[in-house]
């Protein structure tokens, strides 16, 4: 259109009035076809520029030795958690059994040629496998084998084994066994109850000391026996 009417004005655009027109209306004249252009050509010859697919969060790579590990810049790292609780270590006290489970476990024996009140008062404690009997006669015999803690009267017993009858007995009990435990005790106050070997045995007690006195050697050594 604007070439048209130039094409049919050109004697009058090509005149002097004309040409200071154009130079006075210049810029407005520029602006008009470049606005005219724009809109008849514009458009139609706009190029679609293609978007690159941006992911919604920018991806980090992040170099661990001789690997590559993608991180997510988009979720927050998370700090490590460093528990503020104090682990629980186990204590001797938790490890240990309790007394009632040593009292139902551990065997107890009592050799004596005569009754010794004692072995009911153990029972009455709860020490269930208590009992009583007159001699050993036998090395391999089962009341050795199957029994824990040995009370042994220095006189009348081990006599078919031993010329030093209890001690003999309660020392080699000692040293075929180690992990059991013997104790000696008698009534007498003078002879052999004062023998060197005694000092073999784990204890060596008056016959007529204090229940009590049993009663404490009895749980310090099923303790042991419990924690060996």
């Amino acid at each position: 259109m604007v070439w048209d009417w130039v094409v049919a004005n050109k004697e009058w655009v090509l005149s002097g009035v004309g040409v200071a027109v154009i130079i006075i209306f210049k810029d407005f004249i520029v602006s008009l076809i470049k606005f005219l252009w724009n809109r008849l050509f514009g458009e139609s010859n706009q190029k679609s520029i293609p978007v690159a697919n941006v992911p919604p969060s920018v991806t980090n790579q992040i170099i661990i030795g001789n690997q590559s590990v993608n991180q997510d810049s988009s979720v927050p790292t998370q700090a490590p958690v460093i528990s503020t609780q104090a682990p629980v270590i186990p204590t001797q006290a938790n490890s240990m059994i309790s007394m009632a489970d040593l009292k139902k476990k551990t065997h107890i024996l009592f050799v004596d040629d005569k009754t010794f009140k004692i072995v009911k008062t153990l029972v009455d404690e709860g020490w269930i496998h208590t009992k009583l009997v007159k001699d050993i006669t036998t090395l391999d015999s089962p009341l050795i084998t199957g029994n824990d803690i040995f009370f042994i009267d220095i006189q009348g017993v081990g006599t078919k084994l031993f010329h030093n009858e209890g001690i003999g007995l309660a020392n080699i009990i000692q040293e075929r066994y180690p992990e059991k435990k013997v104790i000696l005790y008698s009534a007498e106050t003078t002879g052999n109850r004062f023998d060197p070997t005694l000092r073999k045995v784990d204890a060596v007690l008056e016959k007529n000391a204090e229940p009590y006195e049993f009663i404490q050697l009895v749980e310090k050594f099923a303790r042991e026996i419990s924690n060996a």
